[in-house]
């Protein structure tokens, strides 16, 4: 995950302890398969990664532009952490 990433899921759920990276890896592998997998289906993912009642198609569509970056330039990537970078 990149840094900036980070830094927005951070902001987002106000605490670290909040997102679970299991099902975060899941949201991102399912975009790797399927990069226009529906938003509805993507919303509950992410839904049960974040806690966030608040997600709009805009956050939506900056996750899965973002994933797509990530799974670019990191095509042997199988596990996303909280490390930086």
């Amino acid at each position: 995950m990149s840094t900036m990433s980070y830094r927005t899921a951070k902001r987002v759920s106000k605490s670290c302890a909040k997102i679970d990276m299991q099902k975060l890896n899941t949201a991102v592998s399912y975009l790797k398969i399927d990069p226009n997998l529906p938003n509805r289906q993507l919303r509950n993912l992410l839904m049960d990664a974040v806690q966030d009642e608040h997600m709009d198609s805009q956050l939506l569509c900056n996750f899965k532009r973002r994933a797509c970056i990530c799974n670019v330039k990191n095509p042997d990537l199988t596990e996303l952490t909280f490390n930086k970078g």
